[in-house]
């Protein structure tokens, strides 16, 4: 399976991103399940005010388990923590079944990952050891190719 990466992104403020995102996602998933596609879905929060989890009911959830996507940039190739830190949105304030629907969600933490991976940048390029901030999202999402269809990102 191919998965494709769509990023709902624009420089300015409070013109929809998240929103855009999560009904994208959310359609995207439904629309799998009823063309009868195993397909599954990722959605990528990267606005620390991690709104996608209230969007979809899951603020709880993901402050009680302490799940964000800088967990993710914050630890490169584990695999573990990259499925530890995405959780199912199963179910809608209707009760309709989104068994395809997965979301990566952010958290305040992620301002401080920033700045983390700022520092991380500049002592790895002095190390040479290959680590590009450019990348750092793909690379931390690769190991998804092939389980999702789509992975929709809502910048920030």
């Amino acid at each position: 399976m191919n998965t494709r990466v769509i990023a709902v992104a624009d420089n300015k403020g409070g013109v929809g991103k998240t929103t855009t995102a999560g009904v994208l996602a959310d359609g995207l998933a439904r629309m799998c399940i009823k063309h009868r596609d195993s397909a599954n879905v990722l959605l990528v929060d990267l606005d620390p005010q991690g709104n996608q989890a209230d969007l979809f009911g899951m603020r709880t959830d993901v402050l009680e388990e302490q799940l964000c996507i800088g967990n993710v940039l914050m630890n490169p190739g584990d695999l573990q923590i990259l499925q530890n830190n995405i959780i199912s949105v199963d179910r809608d304030a209707e009760g309709l079944s989104r068994p395809n629907l997965y979301l990566l969600p952010a958290s305040r933490n992620l301002e401080d990952v920033t700045q983390d991976l700022v520092v991380m940048t500049t002592m790895r390029t002095a190390q040479r050891s290959g680590f590009n901030l450019d990348t750092v999202l793909a690379d931390a999402l690769r190991p998804l190719f092939g389980q999702f269809a789509f992975i929709i990102i809502d910048c920030p």
